[in-house]
């Protein structure tokens, strides 16, 4: 429980760097876990089938608690899908963006001088550089 615990205090102090909807999800499935190991350690440890009334009803929480972690921990995978669809949508739109400024930019260079080469000049040192190596 104290790692759980800790996990909670960390993300509220993080609040600002993750998203709002990942916080929330990840709020609420800290808060069943911190009542589902309670609730599995009184089903493992209190509970005996002498009294069959009680070991049902803390068998049936903590599965039940489970099933909620499991339901949760699914729709946290859901919306990080969702948000890294959405981060790879932004990167796209930027990446085409600069190739588009990229090509705006070599028109300009081109109608400025029409003399400019078709490919560029991929040399690491200039022909005078090179001369003065030899």
């Amino acid at each position: 429980m104290i790692v759980v615990a800790g996990h909670l205090i960390a993300m509220k102090q993080a609040h600002a760097r993750i998203p709002s909807s990942r916080h929330r999800i990840r709020s609420v499935i800290g808060g069943v876990v911190m009542l589902t190991i309670p609730t599995l350690v009184f089903a493992f440890s209190f509970t005996s089938r002498a009294d069959p009334a009680m070991f049902l009803r803390a068998w049936t929480a903590a599965i039940g608690l489970l099933g909620i972690v499991v339901v949760l921990a699914s729709v946290d995978a859901l919306n990080s899908l969702r948000l890294g669809r959405s981060l790879q949508r932004e990167a796209r739109a930027a990446f085409h963006a600069e190739i588009a400024e990229t090509r705006r930019r070599i028109a300009e260079a081109r109608a400025a001088d029409p003399n400019m080469r078709d490919t560029p000049n991929l040399r690491l040192v200039s022909d005078e550089d090179s001369d003065r190596a030899d």
